[in-house]
């Protein structure tokens, strides 16, 4: 009678043998095909990609001419000139107004 309980296919029976057979497949051997290239050849990959990259899209870039990029940099001096000297200025009044305690 017990060996009718235990043919009644139960999913705990039916799932005990292919989880036996997966653990007693063995392993399959590592060829030189199935290697995966190694860390410098993917840092020279990875970097040669960048590179190309990084040249295709410096080729798409629209320089400004002399004339505008000098009109921009005094700008850029002007607004420093101008932010360092209002920023010169708040610490001084900071600087007295914290002397006078």
């Amino acid at each position: 009678m017990s060996a009718q309980k235990r043919s009644s296919g139960s999913a705990v029976e039916t799932a005990a043998p292919a989880s036996a057979e997966r653990r007693s497949k063995p392993a399959k051997p590592k060829t030189a095909e199935s290697k995966q290239p190694g860390g410098f050849h993917l840092l020279t990959q990875r970097l040669r990609t960048t590179y190309q990259d990084t040249m295709s899209e410096m080729r798409k870039i629209t320089w400004p001419d002399t004339e505008t990029t000098r009109n921009l940099t005094i700008v850029v001096i002007g607004i420093s000139l101008f932010m360092g000297l209002l920023l010169g200025a708040v610490d001084w009044i900071l600087v007295q107004l914290l002397g006078l305690f």
